[in-house]
């Protein structure tokens, strides 16, 4: 089976995980926490929420590719982001944008906050109550069916698997360390709808590659 080599899904997952963690909810969840607790702590909680996120769904996604042709997940893959490219599009044309994202930091900021617990007798229970922890459980839950999170396991199905796992924690490490030391300044002067009409051009731009590559594929067969 002809699969891409590891330099080109390296590079590709990490190029398309910046742009759909860039001012995700987990992008905003490191930035708020990073302004009241360690940001070295913040960092290392969720990265390796992250980066045990990205492995799960690579995982599932080379799997899927054992049983469905080639030619099928790519015109999968090309569907999937075709769609998300034109939703990024939609989202950053639709009024009132700025305002919703606005919502979503100050509903973001109450769920960090009722997620905060009193600290208690025992080690177990100041482990649990640890902010590596709550920040750790966050962060996972809140990345589930989560646009990285889909990204990454459609990377996993048409990839090289190392390239794809490297690329997307490179990524996620690159936009966590961004949000944990700059959160704060990106979000007042860099405008989220320019970030999402590049997005919506990189999902585009692959999804046609996608759809090239299985016809590609179908060729081969005739």
């Amino acid at each position: 089976m002809n699969r891409n080599g590891f330099v080109l899904s390296f590079f590709k997952s990490l190029f398309m995980i910046l742009l759909s963690e860039t001012g995700d909810k987990t992008f905003i969840s490191a930035a708020i926490m990073s302004m009241k607790y360690s940001r070295a702590v913040i960092f290392a909680s969720t990265i390796s929420a992250l980066a045990s996120m990205t492995v799960i769904s690579v995982l599932f996604g080379n799997v899927f590719l054992s049983y469905i042709p080639k030619r099928v997940t790519e015109l999968a893959v090309g569907i999937i982001f075709g769609v998300f490219g034109v939703k990024m599009f939609y989202d950053a044309a639709r009024d009132g944008f700025e305002e919703e994202y606005e919502r979503l930091e100050e509903e973001t900021e109450s769920q960090l906050s009722e997620g905060r617990v009193e600290g208690q007798e025992g080690v177990f229970t100041r482990i649990k109550n640890s902010i590596f922890f709550i920040n750790f459980l966050i962060t996972f839950l809140a990345e589930w069916g989560d646009r990285s999170q889909i990204t990454s396991f459609i990377l996993g199905v048409e990839g090289n698997v190392f390239g794809v796992v490297l690329g997307c924690i490179a990524g996620h490490t690159v936009c966590t360390a961004a949000a944990v030391t700059i959160g704060k300044y990106i979000s007042e002067r860099i405008s989220l709808r320019m970030v999402f009409v590049c997005g919506g051009c990189v999902f585009v731009v692959f999804s046609l590659l996608s759809f090239h590559s299985a016809l590609l594929s179908s060729v081969k067969y005739i």
